[in-house]
């Protein structure tokens, strides 16, 4: 299986944390229930709405294996750690 990380600066006077990445990550979870496709590294997903809901150039994600975090085993087996990582149009183009 998988789990998705995503993690972000904290902005200057920010005192709590945004609630888009969660809405977001909804958002995924909702695609991977429906579809039956799982996520991995090295996939595009591309949203056509900036990611924070807001005027952010950034409308799509590559999914990326976590480096902070190592797969853990348990008895349903094997949890890999996918990271979003959120990039523009001309970054997905490069």
């Amino acid at each position: 299986g998988f789990e998705l990380t995503l993690r972000l600066q904290r902005e200057d006077g920010e005192t709590s944390p945004p609630t888009w990445p969660a809405e977001l990550m909804q958002g995924l979870a909702r695609y991977v229930f429906t579809s039956g496709n799982v996520l991995c590294p090295g996939d595009h997903v591309s949203w056509h709405v900036p990611l924070d809901n807001g005027d952010s150039r950034i409308q799509h994600m590559l999914m990326v294996e976590d480096a902070q975090l190592t797969p853990v085993a348990s008895s349903c087996g094997i949890t890999h750690f996918v990271q979003i990582l959120g990039v523009c149009q001309e970054e997905l183009k490069a």
